[in-house]
């Protein structure tokens, strides 16, 4: 279950690609726009459904706009949001007992820095601690600064988004039962004042996903590795490349390194990591930002199932693995060139980026 902060521009392609294991049965239910759908995928392949662009959220508050995904076997699910000038995507995490706790993740923004949260339950009670370095958010009449709660009861099937024209990155949101959050920009230039602005999302893994060690190797064909690293406590020694830095709860530092190497990034407590692609002015390079989590070291799996649209001329990966697995490494029953595996020292773990 997900709904989709406002784009940049109004959106003209929301394209959910689904894949399984197994020949399965998905419905997919966006009922605030009266959109249904019952497919069954095809065993490891990915089947893409098309969703009226007019589920992307548009106005600050509350509303229903989201989209509710049941299958009987597990499931992947990938959304991709386009359009003329601008695009992102991110994974749809499942929705379960521990999402009640999460950090919010953005960037400064040239539009608004923003995340739109979901419900499944009744009587959903929301408590959100801003984390914003000026200005107010406005909700419902009412003005919330830096370190203020804002507080709300929702029901099954409602959403709530909330923008700032500053970064929110750090905002806590703890939630009585299970929901999805949704975060990002409408627009911003990464690094701050350098073009060209693009539309960003991500999923928020819930903080009980959160691990204390993550390797990171930069997007093939780009310059820097640009991550940020946010903290779920206070007194948190986190370590990553050369640096040691302490961050409390809700704080972040942004790490920019131009080697070509395998970050290690690690806290004595639970961290997030998030990747940013730059804009294409720093370093000329084809691509404007995005955002993407960091997976961490812990309860990955062997196999998995994803899809890049077709639309796009250009398709990169990055796959960490065990460096003793990388020659048993394949996609689409092809061997992967390791010609440019990056290794940390330090970890029995490897980066291969390939296009």
């Amino acid at each position: 279950m997900f709904g989709i902060p406002q784009t940049f521009r109004n959106s003209d392609n929301v394209t959910l690609y689904i894949s399984s294991k197994y020949a399965t049965n998905v419905f997919v239910n966006a009922p605030s726009i009266g959109f249904t759908q019952t497919i069954k995928t095809i065993a490891s392949e990915s089947t893409p459904i098309r969703i009226p662009s007019n589920i992307v959220a548009t106005a600050v508050g509350t509303s229903s706009q989201l989209v509710y995904i049941e299958a009987d076997n597990p499931i992947s699910v990938n959304v991709m949001v386009r359009d003329t000038s601008t695009s992102d995507g991110f994974h749809v995490g499942p929705l379960s007992v521990i999402c009640t706790e999460f950090f919010v993740s953005s960037y400064d923004p040239i539009t608004n820095s923003q995340f739109l949260l979901a419900t499944k339950e009744d009587d959903t009670r929301v408590e959100i601690s801003f984390k914003t370095n000026a200005g107010s958010i406005a909700i419902d009449g009412r003005r919330y600064s830096d370190g203020q709660t804002y507080s709300i009861t929702l029901n099954r099937m409602q959403t709530l988004m909330i923008q700032h024209t500053q970064d929110l990155t750090g905002t806590h949101i703890v939630s009585s039962k299970p929901i999805s959050v949704v975060s990002g920009n409408q627009c911003a230039n990464v690094p701050k004042g350098v073009a060209a602005c693009d539309f960003m999302i991500e999923m928020l893994l819930p903080v009980q996903l959160w691990q204390n060690e993550y390797v990171c190797a930069a997007l093939k064909t780009r310059r820097n590795n640009r991550l940020r690293v946010l903290s779920s406590s206070n007194g948190n020694l986190v370590h990553i490349g050369t640096i040691n830095k302490t961050l409390n709860k809700g704080e972040y530092f942004e790490y920019v390194s131009s080697e070509n190497a395998l970050t290690r990034i690690m806290g004595t407590s639970a961290i997030s990591v998030m990747q940013y692609a730059e804009s294409t002015d720093a370093d000329h390079q084809t691509g404007d930002p995005s955002m993407i989590t960091v997976p961490s070291l812990i309860g990955q799996d062997s196999e998995y199932f994803y899809e890049t649209p077709t639309s796009l001329a250009r398709h990169y990966c990055s796959i960490t693995i065990p460096s003793d697995k990388v020659a048993g490494l394949y996609i689409d029953s092809s061997a992967v060139s390791t010609s440019d595996e990056l290794r940390a020292s330090t970890t029995q773990n490897g980066a291969v980026k390939c296009s």
